[in-house]
């Protein structure tokens, strides 16, 4: 890690040890409900300030995916949802059209490509499988051969199936091959990397994480999430996934299109260093609050000795006080 990136590794590896801070959550048809109140949530001791414990090395922007004010090759996993110009009411606006978005992609992905680590950077990238909104469009396929031409290799594609498919009643033309219309109800994780995909590190993964999502489990199925605050959140299990097998604690975890800060809070819930950016200014601050409450949490669970971790079936889905955004 090049000096300009801060020395925190090491400190935020002492204060979250392997699975430290952690329980398992309950399941519910095979996932776990993640955010749900731990028993001792109600008698925490007084929050601190986190800063004062902890040299985190986190940080929060106001800017532009395309124009990161993060220094070159710090960042060791970016895990995000770019913007996909479907009319969707971001503050300032979406990109406007398809085209527009190509273009818009390329310098994100430039950007990103820059930040991350020149050894063993990675970025997980959800977009669409595709889209309809003024013609058919491949939008994973166009999203790799960008990713591809601005310097990024391609490791894996893992499709979601949010189970939401509705009733789908747009089916085309009746009863005819006319003009037949067929979707797939999924969205795309795309896994990308910079440098070797081998990195050299702790063999920190729970095992039952190992075990679910390595191998031939590139078919995540678990429910998509709303917020009425939020235009176009995800649910934690998807960052929860992708931090967990593609990062080890202590990491640069960032996001430049961090929203709801999703991927912010669960990082600082795995122990990874946070790296957060947005145009608006309130998603970052909402990031920070966030972000801070997860720090607090994992230091009241220290001060009161509780168990650091099960050894429960399943993906280790740590438990937080529910928060809101």
């Amino acid at each position: 890690m090049a000096a300009a990136c801060g020395p925190a590794r090491a400190d935020l590896r002492n204060a979250y040890p392997h699975n430290a801070g952690t329980t398992q959550g309950a399941h519910d048809g095979g996932h776990a409900q993640i955010g749900a109140s731990a028993p001792w949530s109600r008698s925490s001791p007084a929050p601190v300030q986190i800063h004062d414990q902890l040299d985190t090395g986190d940080r929060f922007d106001v800017a532009d995916a395309a124009a990161l004010p993060w220094p070159d090759g710090c960042v060791d996993l970016l895990v995000g949802s770019p913007p996909y110009a479907l009319e969707v009411p971001y503050a300032g606006g979406d990109v406007p059209d398809y085209a527009a978005w190509l273009e818009a992609l390329t310098a994100w992905l430039a950007e990103l490509f820059r930040v991350a680590n020149p050894d063993w950077g990675r970025l997980c990238l959800n977009v669409p499988l595709d889209r309809d909104l003024g013609g058919w469009e491949p939008v994973s396929a166009d999203t790799i051969q960008l990713a591809r031409s601005v310097g990024w290799q391609f490791r894996t594609w893992i499709i979601w199936d949010k189970l939401q498919a509705g009733a789908g009643t747009h089916r085309g033309s009746i009863d005819s091959a006319a003009a037949p219309n067929v979707t797939a109800p999924v969205e795309s994780i795309l896994v990308f990397y910079r440098g070797s995909w081998y990195r050299s590190g702790p063999a920190a993964m729970p095992h039952e994480a190992w075990l679910e999502l390595c191998g031939p489990r590139g078919l995540w199925r678990f429910h998509g999430t709303s917020d009425p605050h939020s235009p176009a959140p995800f649910p934690e299990e998807l960052p929860l996934r992708c931090v967990t097998l593609f990062s080890f604690p202590g990491d640069v975890v960032a996001d430049p299109f961090v929203g709801r800060a999703t991927t912010a809070a669960v990082a600082a819930r795995l122990g990874r260093v946070v790296w957060a950016a947005d145009r608006d200014a309130a998603c970052v601050a909402a990031a920070r609050a966030w972000v801070d409450r997860e720090r607090r949490v994992h230091l009241a669970q220290q001060r009161v000795h509780l168990p650091q971790h099960s050894a429960a079936d399943g993906l280790l889905r740590p438990q937080i006080e529910e928060v809101g955004n």
